[in-house]
């Protein structure tokens, strides 16, 4: 019988996810992501403390970690609005440490497990596309224009867009990999997702996702520029013919808004992020120094916005939750992990510029560690094209 390998298995298990996100939102299902989630993470840390021995440097910002989490604990009052945001931070804080102990090995991780990986796709893909011809898995939402955005069986708008993200990312990393030109027609669904649930924020993500895959898709440089104009064309074409159409006009300024100018194209986030500053500011130093606690951005909104919402904002939200300690654990995490992957590569600058702006689009204006697909799909995407770049430099080296 073949040994399972844990890492292997632990890969597997991420690319789970975005096949689980789908049935999670039929009821009797409702659980399977946060099981998934439990056992991935379980596997993750025991990878973590024990194969790895995790390094000592990194344990002075564990220990912050833990310390954030317990205070944001006891400046808590239950029952929370989402109990998911008690791991969310602390998931993505160790899952990029992971990441980065794992950088020398991790392209041949998904390497092995290509298979897998691209049946994931095929299943998400099935499912999908025979849900788009399903009037039910519309849904009418009167806040952006009344119109139809597509959710498939999920229930909700970006739980179908995280996933899509996470289903574009795996095609790019497959081809990348394999250079089978046939796996385009997998970008089919995720796009139609993208221009179909009303996310502005994840259609503008899933655009630089493509971009990246048109880059290495293309047969070379001029053919790869020629052709963006006429693709981001057609891109626009589709925008104004679609749901995503629908939803840039509700979004869009009038003297009939409800909000002001910034209020309205933002849809609310510039209203209740002055709000959130406003009352974060006015906590003591200590509050502001480790975090006001898990429900205070919803807190706050509900009593002074419209209704209780998160941050859709990972730099405030961090900074409300965990407070400046939190804002500087973020920050070193993204500097470490950017470090790890563009370092000792030849990435080129226009891949590294669409891969910062991925991450920093949906972090400033939807959030970016609260979505596991989006998290995933991040980091296997920076495995990957770091992977293909090596592979390149080192066939460059032997035939020279």
């Amino acid at each position: 019988m073949k040994k399972i390998n844990a890492e292997d298995l632990y890969l597997k298990l991420l690319l789970l996810f975005p096949v689980f996100t789908l049935f999670q939102g039929i009821p009797a299902l409702n659980w399977i992501n946060r099981v998934l989630f439990v056992v991935t993470f379980v596997l993750q840390i025991t990878l973590q403390f024990h194969s790895l021995k995790i390094k000592a440097k990194w344990m002075p910002f564990i220990g912050l970690l833990f310390l954030v989490h317990f205070y944001a604990l006891t400046n808590t009052k239950f029952p929370m609005y989402n109990t998911n945001t008690l791991f969310y931070f602390f998931f993505w804080f160790m899952v990029v440490l992971y990441f980065v102990d794992i950088k020398d090995r991790i392209g041949e991780i998904i390497k092995r497990n290509l298979k897998f990986l691209i049946n994931i796709v095929r299943v998400w893909t099935v499912v999908v596309a025979v849900t788009a011809f399903i009037p039910s898995c519309y849904k009418t939402i009167e806040l952006w224009g009344g119109k139809r955005y597509f959710i498939s069986i999920t229930g909700n708008t970006f739980r179908i867009a995280q996933a899509a993200l996470m289903i574009l990312t795996l095609v790019l990393v497959y081809f990348y990999m394999t250079k089978n030109r046939q796996v385009i027609i997998y970008t089919i669904m995720p796009m139609y997702c993208f221009l179909m649930c009303g996310s502005r924020t994840y259609l503008g993500v899933g655009v630089l996702v493509f971009i990246i895959f048109w880059y290495i898709f293309t047969s070379n440089k001029i053919v790869f520029f020629v052709t963006l104009l006429p693709v981001l064309l057609i891109v626009m074409f589709l925008i104004s013919k679609t749901a995503a159409g629908d939803k840039i006009a509700a979004t869009t300024y009038t003297n009939d808004s409800y909000f002001d100018y910034w209020g309205t194209i933002s849809n609310g986030r510039s209203i209740f992020w002055e709000v959130d500053l406003k009352y974060f500011f006015k906590e003591s130093f200590l509050n502001q120094l480790l975090g006001c606690g898990f429900n205070f951005d919803y807190e706050v909104t509900q009593q002074y916005y419209t209704s209780a919402h998160w941050a859709h904002n990972d730099i405030i939200g961090v900074l409300l939750n965990f407070g400046y300690v939190g804002v500087l654990l973020y920050t070193f995490s993204m500097v470490v992990l950017f470090k790890t992957y563009f370092t000792n590569s030849n990435i080129p600058i226009l891949i590294r510029i669409l891969i910062i702006l991925v991450w920093l689009i949906n972090a400033m204006f939807n959030m970016f560690y609260t979505y596991t697909c989006s998290v995933i799909s991040f980091l296997i995407m920076l495995a990957g094209i770091k992977y293909y770049y090596q592979r390149s430099d080192a066939k460059s080296i032997s035939t020279s």
